[in-house]
């Protein structure tokens, strides 16, 4: 918990110290489910610090060790993390599919959020590729999935790629301002439509997200 709340704020050397710790004990008390959410989530630390060589390792080792327990939530995890440095990285075929594989250990054990978050991750990809109909769908779902659970940053998050959906489909636009979501809003849970922009651009943000979950027939 304290590791990933240095990770949160950003403050990446204490968290990298804490994770590495965590994986250490863990494993050396052959306690190989808590070893992988470890190692998971010291693959998504240095997929943030823009070390893609040890974040794939460590994304992989988490997967060999989630697998080899077969506890789904850390299974889920390994490979929503391994999706989003290919996504970065690497193939996105195989992000893509990563994505898929994650999404569907999580809603095994019935964990929302991250079926939002590879959701999510499944949306970017399909926006990466040029996919408009696929990333509005999973986009959409995302949305819907960080609404029920509260998640201000995650529904934030949604909101922004449901508006460079639109984008896609209106390449004239200027819609530049209302792409970005600032790195520290959603570190610590905030919303960046209403805790950075002016009412207007949210007002915007919206109904473009709005008008594309309409085309699509998603309420």
């Amino acid at each position: 918990m304290r590791a990933t709340v240095a990770w949160a704020r950003g403050a990446f050397d204490r968290a990298q110290q804490l994770y590495e710790d965590g994986v250490a004990a863990s494993l050396a008390a052959d306690d190989m489910w808590r070893g992988a959410m470890a190692e998971a989530q010291l693959a998504r630390l240095h997929r943030d610090r823009r070390e893609p060589d040890a974040a794939r390792a460590l994304a992989d080792r988490a997967a060999a060790h989630a697998d080899a327990v077969g506890e789904e939530l850390a299974r889920g995890l390994a490979r929503d993390v391994a999706a989003s440095i290919e996504h970065r990285w690497g193939d996105r075929a195989v992000a893509k599919q990563l994505a898929a594989e994650a999404l569907a250990h999580y809603r095994l054990v019935g964990y929302r959020e991250g079926e939002a978050s590879a959701l999510h991750l499944s949306g970017r990809i399909a926006l990466a590729d040029g996919d408009r109909r696929r990333a509005a769908r999973q986009l959409g779902r995302s949305l819907r999935a960080y609404r029920r659970i509260g998640h201000r940053a995650g529904v934030a998050a949604a909101l922004t790629g449901l508006a460079e959906v639109a984008e896609l489909g209106d390449p004239d636009a200027t819609r530049a301002d209302r792409a970005a979501t600032p790195a520290d809003a959603t570190a610590d849970n905030r919303d960046p439509v209403d805790a950075t922009a002016g009412a207007a651009r949210a007002a915007r943000l919206r109904a473009d997200a709005e008008a594309v979950l309409a085309e699509i027939g998603l309420p």
